[in-house]
């Protein structure tokens, strides 16, 4: 049996803060994040490659050839995995919600108003799947240099995240109505 690939993420503490006021509110306070975000997870994630183009992190090797391919890799990890790993109990409705809306209601024009969920979505969902992405990685076949790779790209990705908190983040999230709560509940 081989060895499966080991992926280490420096999480700062004021992201870990952000996950566990994230988890409160939606857990324990019945509240929601308001969809569609802004900025939306791909939003954030052309803007940091954007800025990783700019300014040339040391620790990021051959950025403008790793750099689309890291980029376009989270966001469909991100798309991929919302539904099925990235959702408190209590925010599945709304994705639900958010589904019909956008892929299958009947008012859903394939190739014009389907979206995926990573243009939908925030930051609060981002860093969700990003504390979660080494076990998703450990799933995979890759070999060590590649997952290193990926290590660095996302540890760079967390600290422009934390550098942009204020702008990234929701101050609030929205209480979710008292019809909601009673569907969630039954």
């Amino acid at each position: 049996s081989a060895k499966k690939p080991d992926m280490k993420l420096s999480i700062p503490e004021i992201l870990k803060a952000k996950l566990v006021d994230d988890w409160e509110a939606v857990t324990k306070n019945n509240q929601i994040v308001p969809l569609p975000r802004e900025p939306t997870v791909e939003e954030i994630l052309h803007e940091f490659q954007e800025w990783v183009v700019k300014n040339k992190p040391a620790t990021l090797k051959e950025p403008n050839l790793m750099l689309p391919t890291i980029i376009s890799g989270i966001q469909c990890y991100f798309d991929k995995a919302l539904g099925s790993n990235l959702l408190y109990r209590f925010e599945r409705l709304q994705y639900s919600e958010i589904r019909k809306r956008y892929w299958t209601g009947q008012d859903v024009v394939v190739g014009v108003t389907e979206k995926e969920m990573s243009c939908i979505y925030g930051a609060e969902h981002l860093l969700r799947m990003l504390v979660t992405l080494p076990q998703m990685i450990a799933q995979t076949s890759l070999d060590p240099e590649s997952v290193g790779h990926i290590r660095d790209y996302v540890n760079e990705l967390l600290q422009y995240m934390v550098r942009e908190r204020d702008r990234l983040f929701l101050k609030e999230y929205d209480n979710a109505p008292p019809a909601y709560q009673n569907v969630v509940r039954s």
